[in-house]
């Protein structure tokens, strides 16, 4: 008996491969990934939600130890070579995905989506972008998310020289806005 409770508890705690394929064959899904409890998001920024590269996020869901593909998060203002998804997190029933090559303030500025589970659908419900975004900075190069508070990158931002970077801080309060 002993033995097999331990077996079974080993077993429990092994991991397991579980083939995630991709909605868009040569998508890159995985290229970045995260996961909080029973939720799992895997970045595809060469996915063809709205055209070539512009990216996705894509939602699994643990259930009873299967992971089941729940959603496919598409920018709604998407354009061909955003290649939203290059980087993904999730808190709770939140996810955000970058794109870093979103042109809204001139070629490869970037933006950051926010995605929502609210009664049981999924939908973007911000489009998060930098007070003094510019042309190359990147912006959505890497995320990350706790509850109502976010980060982003922008590698390639010059605000203190070529290429130094910058990092992005947002607060939810209803809405989203930039807290530094």
């Amino acid at each position: 008996m002993l033995v097999a409770t331990v077996l079974v508890a080993c077993l429990s705690q092994c991991p397991v491969e579980v083939d995630f394929s991709p909605t868009t064959p040569g998508g890159l899904s995985g290229t970045s990934v995260a996961i909080d409890g029973d939720l799992a998001v895997f970045g595809a920024p060469l996915a063809t939600g709205n055209g070539w590269a512009s990216g996705m996020a894509i939602v699994y869901r643990n259930i009873d130890n299967i992971w089941v593909r729940e959603a496919e998060l598409i920018a709604d203002d998407g354009e061909v070579g955003d290649m939203m998804g290059v980087s993904v997190a999730i808190s709770g029933t939140r996810v955000i995905a970058g794109a870093w090559f979103n042109n809204h303030a001139g070629t490869n500025s970037g933006a950051a989506y926010i995605f929502e589970q609210v009664e049981g659908q999924w939908a973007q419900t911000t489009k998060l972008i930098a007070d003094d975004a510019s042309a190359q900075d990147s912006f959505g190069r890497r995320v990350a998310i706790d509850g109502d508070v976010c980060v982003v990158t922008a590698p390639l931002d010059d605000d203190n020289g070529s290429s130094s970077g910058s990092a992005y801080v947002f607060q939810f309060d209803e809405t989203w806005f930039q807290l530094q």
